[in-house]
């Protein structure tokens, strides 16, 4: 009987045993490790529950350096910029100090050295203020993003404005602008040059160009260049009264014209493909190889001389042995170089020949001097004339569809002279151009710049034509997408070009012309490559001309300039309700509500009572100047008016003018300048006197109307000469008289001009201009212009004067930069604190 031994409580034991010592590893693994969960086995759910956590632990601790270094940067930029308010402050300083009358020009240039100095740092710590390696106050620290949390979205930006000292300043912009520059851009003639990429080849090989476009029917006066190799193929933009296929019209440009023995072909449809086939041997290197001859006569022209040179035997022999063209060229170099040395008393002055299409060209390099071109060689067979290079046209095929043309015979290879003009046949009369002469509407931005200083900044963002009207240079860039743009011509480098964009700027000076004729017509190409190949050329013609030349008072507003009648009635103020004006400011846009019969003192309040809303104000000044004409003899009189400025009640003014005398003495008008100033408290009207006393200007810093009624002289009958005044004030324009006498013009008002600031750049838009009924704005004002700190000097108390306006608006910019720092210091702490 069998018997099956077991052991079940041992195997119960070690069944124990081994869960107790599992218990026991992972109690002791969490024992040493500190860890609860070592594996995800320990607590599937409590792990990925830390991971999770790990993970976000991780971030927030990275988070906390990123904000660390946010505080740090911001930091690094305040001190800079609490450096930059230093320097400001010392610049206004010094431009009050430079702003005192009694200091020589001497005195203000030592002034002035400090204050270019002072520029000058300010440039560099716009420039070099870096942490980090990275640039912050040059502008370049856009929209910088923080990470401060452990999520995507957690982020936070900063921007700091560029300070640099010639983008720091105050945007200025007035009422009325006493001269201003016309910029006109267009093409005299709009050359378009077309360049087709290719070698010339040798026997039955081909050369291929790439596609191009040749219209149906061209604009008039396009110029069309194509480049095979050495041969190139290129149309006169002369005018002429033919209405033509432009492809026919080609076809009759080569036949004209004799390259070496070659047939072209012009592939049929809209894109056409130049092939260049069995070019041949150019008749010159033929003469230099096969066909060289003793007696053959080769000759430059050197200075109005002919210098040449005969081939005897061993020179046939040496030219036919060369083992090309270059070999041959250099060969006859070195014999043309002796004989022009002998003819130049046998100074070496070096010379050397180099082929260049058709033409061997000579380059003399005289001794110490660069190189210059003499000429091209001619050849002379032995015992002939002047060889005439040509070749006969065998056949054209001038079809609308297809353009075939075939040379026979050996000619001179190289450069063909084809001249061909295109007609727009869309209604223009014959012999004219206007076609895509000038900038398309609405596609340039110009901005122009008042007098004296002259500056006229063009941006050129489109030439002419469009991306649908075809060979136009916005047609070849559409159609060939991806290329460069480069400049080239007489005046091209007064102008920059985006090599992308084809965006054309300058800076032009409108005072002193810098163009090369001097009279303001800027001349130069824009050209289009891709692939290395010159597509187009359009050449423009820019010119910069005075609008006012004699500085013309229409250019003043209306409201600016005297403005005379018999009466207060009809002097009544020219503002009128529909003159609502927008400003359009950093902080935000508001509409300003003008009120008809307002004065430019309350316009200002306007404008200033909504400051924090568009980050504008404005002040207003008053001016105007009266003179009178000199007379045959000495004569002196009481010219007495009623005054009224902010008054409602008359102020009687009455003085005693000395009248100056044609040819001799100056008139004397200070009693009454006196006279007006002694009633400055009542009407807030003040006088001055020019240098020699002639003239009187009257001056309401407050910008109220200065209103004259009844002007009139005790004994003389003399009319006064009245005139808007600038603010240096000077006469602006031809005068507007005031005569006495209840039926004359003895009364007159002049409203104030008013000047709008900010330290940031804004715009303003009227809804009625000069041109539209309104008076308070002669022309749309558009976009402030600024008055930069890197612009100014302190050698006057004007310029003075205009230094501390922009270093005060420098200031508030600087002001404002180192608030949104602070902020974002500020902020950076609590992110912290709160990670």
């Amino acid at each position: 009987m069998s018997k099956i031994n077991t052991n079940m409580a041992s195997v119960t034991t070690l069944y124990h045993l081994k869960n107790k010592e599992g218990s026991m590893n992972q109690a002791l693994e969490r024992i040493s490790s500190g860890l609860r969960l070592n594996h995800a086995v320990d607590d599937a759910a409590g792990a990925s529950i830390v991971n999770r956590m790990t993970s976000q632990i991780k971030g927030i601790e990275a988070a906390i350096r990123n904000a660390a270094d946010a505080i740090s940067l911001t930091q690094t930029a305040e001190g800079s910029l609490q450096e930059v308010s230093q320097i400001l402050h010392r610049m206004r300083e010094l431009s009050v100090q430079s702003a005192n009358g009694v200091y020589t020009g001497q005195d203000r240039q030592a002034i002035n050295n400090e204050v270019v100095a002072m520029q000058n740092e300010l440039g560099r710590i716009a420039e070099h203020s870096r942490f980090n390696g990275v640039t912050m106050l040059n502008g370049d620290f856009q929209d910088t993003t923080f990470q401060i949390g452990f999520t995507g979205n957690d982020t936070a930006t900063l921007t700091i404005e560029d300070v640099r000292p010639q983008g720091l300043g105050e945007y200025v912009m007035t009422t009325s602008n006493s001269d201003v520059a016309d910029v006109v851009i267009g093409a005299s003639i709009p050359t378009r040059t077309y360049t087709l990429g290719g070698n010339a080849a040798t026997g039955s090989s081909t050369a291929r160009s790439a596609s191009f476009a040749l219209a149906t029917n061209g604009s008039q006066g396009d110029t069309y260049t194509m480049t095979i190799g050495p041969d190139s193929i290129a149309t006169d933009p002369a005018v002429d009264a033919t209405t033509y296929n432009s492809v026919t019209k080609v076809a009759a440009a080569l036949e004209a014209n004799k390259p070496t023995g070659a047939a072209y072909s012009i592939s049929a449809g809209t894109n056409r493909v130049v092939t260049l086939a069995d070019h041949g041997t150019p008749a010159f290197e033929a003469a230099m190889n096969a066909n060289a001859a003793v007696g053959d006569k080769y000759v430059i022209d050197v200075a109005g001389t002919d210098i040449e040179y005969t081939l005897i035997a061993s020179d046939v022999t040496s030219l036919q042995a060369a083992a090309d063209t270059a070999a041959r060229v250099s060969y006859l170099a070195g014999k043309l170089d002796i004989d022009a040395n002998t003819a130049a008393s046998g100074s070496d002055i070096g010379y050397g020949v180099t082929s260049s299409g058709t033409s061997f060209i000579v380059t003399a390099n005289a001794v110490g001097a660069d190189a210059t071109v003499i000429g091209p060689m001619r050849l002379h067979p032995n015992g002939g004339a002047e060889a005439d290079l040509g070749a006969a046209v065998s056949s054209v095929d001038g079809s609308a569809t297809d353009l075939t043309v075939t040379f026979s015979g050996t000619g001179a290879g190289g450069a063909v002279a084809v001249t061909a003009s295109l007609n727009d046949t869309t209604g223009f009369a014959a012999g004219t151009f206007t076609a895509d002469a000038s900038v398309g509407v609405g596609t340039s931005t110009i901005s122009k710049s008042s007098a004296p200083e002259g500056d006229i900044s063009i941006t050129i963002d489109k030439l002419s034509g469009d991306a649908d009207t075809a060979n136009t240079l916005n047609k070849i860039v559409a159609d060939n997408a991806g290329g460069t743009y480069t400049l080239s011509g007489t005046d091209s480098a007064l102008f920059a070009i985006d090599a992308t964009t084809g965006t054309v700027t300058a800076t032009l000076d409108n005072e002193t012309k810098t163009d090369s004729g001097t009279n303001g017509v800027y001349d130069f190409e824009v050209n289009y490559f891709k692939g290395g190949v010159k597509l187009v050329t359009e050449t423009v013609e820019l010119t910069v001309t005075d609008r006012v030349a004699d500085n013309n008072n229409t250019q003043v507003s209306a409201f600016a300039q005297p403005k005379l009648g018999t009466s207060l009635t009809n002097v009544a103020s020219g503002i009128i309700e529909a003159e609502d004006f927008t400003i359009y400011g950093n902080v935000g846009t508001k509409v300003i509500d003008v009120n008809g019969g307002s004065s430019a003192r309350d316009i200002v309040s306007a404008v200033n009572s909504v400051q924090g809303d568009t980050g504008v104000y404005a002040e207003a000044q008053t001016r105007v100047n009266m003179s009178f004409p000199d007379q045959s003899a000495a004569t002196s009189d009481s010219v007495t008016f009623k005054l009224y400025g902010k008054n409602t009640l008359p102020q009687v003014i009455s003085g005693t003018v000395d009248f100056g005398i044609t040819d001799g003495r100056d008139a004397d008008l200070r009693n009454l300048a006196d006279a007006v100033n002694a009633a400055s408290g009542s009407t807030g009207i003040t006088a001055k006197t020019s240098a020699d006393g002639s003239t009187v200007t009257m001056i309401s810093n407050d910008g109220y109307d200065i209103v004259l009624e009844g002007y009139e002289l005790t004994s003389a009958s003399i009319s006064a000469n009245v005139y808007p005044a600038d603010e240096t004030f000077a006469n602006i324009g031809t005068a507007s008289v005031l005569t006495e006498g209840a039926a004359n013009n003895n009364s007159m008002r002049v409203g104030g001009v008013l000047k709008f600031h900010s330290p940031y750049v804004f715009s303003v838009a009227t809804a009625a201009n000069g041109s539209q009924g309104g008076s308070l704005f002669q022309q749309t004002p558009g976009a402030a212009t600024l008055s930069a700190v890197s612009d100014l000097d302190v050698l006057t108390v004007e310029n003075a004067q205009k230094m501390l306006t922009a270093v005060d608006g420098a200031l508030v910019r600087i002001d404002l930069e180192r608030s949104d720092l602070g902020a974002t210091m500020s902020r950076m702490e609590y992110t912290i604190s709160n990670l």
